[in-house]
């Protein structure tokens, strides 16, 4: 007779292994796992550094300022489609690289903003900047303003004083 034959007492420690595995591997309560929400991300936050004041634009001069847009948050910013409240002013979206993106905590874009004065008269104008977004207080709306001039400098007269000695 061999001495291999089942023993109960030779498998006990490999069932409580097994055992301990089992339990560690799938809990103890059989409820489930997690609801599958977003709700364990973190909170996004969006903050943005640049200035949207273009001062006077000479015409006809177009200036950009750029905007950077921050993921302060702990959890993954949603950026819609950023937009101009107003129709008929000089503002333009010259570039976009923030609309319709995902931004990670600490992550951070770019929108160019350009004051074009060209076919537009001498004014003062204002507009906002509206960035929709996943986060708290969205969609945050930024005021821009500029002023579009047209100097002219023109020569009416030259003088010449010549003295002899």
């Amino acid at each position: 007779m061999s001495r291999r034959q089942s023993d109960p007492m030779r498998r006990l420690p490999i069932l409580i292994i097994v055992s301990l595995f089992v339990f560690l591997a799938f809990g103890c309560g059989g409820g489930g796992g997690g609801s599958g929400s977003d709700s364990d991300e973190g909170t996004p936050s969006l903050s943005t550094q640049g200035v949207l004041d273009f001062g006077t634009a000479v015409i006809p001069n177009a200036p950009a300022r750029v905007l950077t847009v921050i993921n302060n948050g702990t959890g993954n910013l949603a950026i819609g489609q950023i937009a101009l409240q107003q129709a008929g002013t000089p503002f333009a979206i010259a570039a976009d690289g923030c609309s319709n993106q995902t931004i990670t905590p600490t992550g951070t874009c770019q929108v160019t903003v350009q004051l074009n004065s060209t076919g537009y008269a001498q004014s003062d104008f204002a507009n906002m900047l509206s960035i929709p977004s996943n986060a708290p207080g969205s969609p945050l709306a930024l005021a821009m303003e500029g002023k579009v001039r047209k100097y002219l400098v023109s020569i009416n007269e030259v003088t010449k004083n010549c003295s002899t000695v």
